[in-house]
């Protein structure tokens, strides 16, 4: 997986975050009945291992099943790769609203940090996803958080061009004042 560094150009991808959140609700009560080590042997009987790696793989992939599973047989959501990226954290950075919502409603840390110091909210605002930041604010996202050069995710969201986000962020950081 490789991780990309927030740069200042534009591109724009908005997730349909409604939807997804159906969906994960879903994912979560079909697969109830099973306890957790049954969970586990389903992702083995994938022939995928039981691991953080492979997990991070089924988040950066965007396969929301194999992801259910995971967090199902009990994966710690806010595990990090060498570089401090959680499974959210990936998931923002893909701008994928359905993951990150899936992640999140399962105890993801909303403010947890890369080794650049960028959140899932920065991640949100650099890709211009209103639904994504509004999710995070609603689940505890930190909107004055900075990285490590000083940048808040309103920053991010401003250099991109990302006017209307950039605008409702700046909203949220007057309310914590």
């Amino acid at each position: 997986m490789q991780k990309i560094t927030l740069q200042k150009s534009s591109g724009k991808k908005r997730g349909h975050l409604p939807f997804f959140l159906f969906f994960v609700v879903m994912l979560l009560f079909a697969g109830c009945s099973k306890s957790p080590e049954g969970h586990k042997a389903e992702i083995e009987r994938r022939g995928v291992n039981f691991s953080n790696e492979a997990f991070f793989k089924a988040v950066s992939e965007g396969d929301r099943e194999l992801v259910g599973s995971f967090i199902k047989a009990g994966i710690d959501v806010n595990a990090k790769e060498d570089d401090g990226r959680t499974a959210l954290l990936i998931a923002a950075e893909n701008g994928d609203s359905g993951m990150a919502a899936l992640i999140a409603v399962n105890g993801a840390d909303m403010n947890a940090r890369d080794v650049d110091g960028y959140t899932a909210l920065m991640y949100a605002a650099y890709r211009g996803n209103m639904e994504l930041a509004d999710f995070l604010l609603k689940h505890g996202a930190d909107v004055q958080a900075k990285d490590k050069d000083g940048w808040t995710a309103s920053r991010f969201a401003l250099m991109q061009g990302k006017t209307d986000v950039a605008e409702f962020l700046k909203k949220h950081e007057a309310g914590k004042r």
